[in-house]
């Protein structure tokens, strides 16, 4: 029983650890708001990422489900090398990482689970960057599109 005990302790250590790393990452008040709401977005009702945002940035920047691991190292943008190592790492088909650029830095990031939104359709057409308050729309299959009147 003690020792069952212990792994426990052991376990809830890392896990408060793990917490706190992900936190010194780069999320900010724009990506808790995002990730709270966005997930409530309406369909047929026009977004935009700035929408969400309690700062002001020049651009968001989608990180795709599949694209090249080493994206980030492409980028024209200075990040940290823990947030570009990370952006790596969990590239997979659940999620799309939205990062958040101003002045020519990623300032900030987010990630949308795949149940919220599918960026299919971004994905097909190549498109990553967008200005922050690029009008999007969510279809009742959730996919998003590029809002255009």
């Amino acid at each position: 029983m003690q020792q069952r005990m212990e792994i426990y302790k052991s376990t809830s250590k890392i896990s408060i650890l793990i917490s706190i790393l992900l936190l010194c990452i780069g999320c900010g008040p724009c990506e808790q708001n995002l990730e709270l709401a966005f997930n409530k977005q309406e369909v047929h009702k026009t977004f935009s990422f700035g929408d969400y945002c309690v700062n002001e940035y020049d651009s968001i920047y989608f990180i795709y489900p599949y694209d090249d691991e080493d994206i980030t190292y492409s980028l024209p943008y200075k990040m940290s090398n823990k947030l570009r190592s990370y952006c790596s790492y969990t590239l997979d088909d659940t999620r799309v990482i939205v990062l958040f650029i101003k002045n020519k830095e990623v300032k900030a990031y987010t990630e949308i689970p795949a149940i919220d939104a599918y960026f299919t359709n971004l994905v097909h057409q190549k498109l990553h960057i967008f200005p922050l308050y690029q009008q999007f729309i969510l279809d009742k299959e959730r996919n998003v599109h590029i809002y255009n009147k």
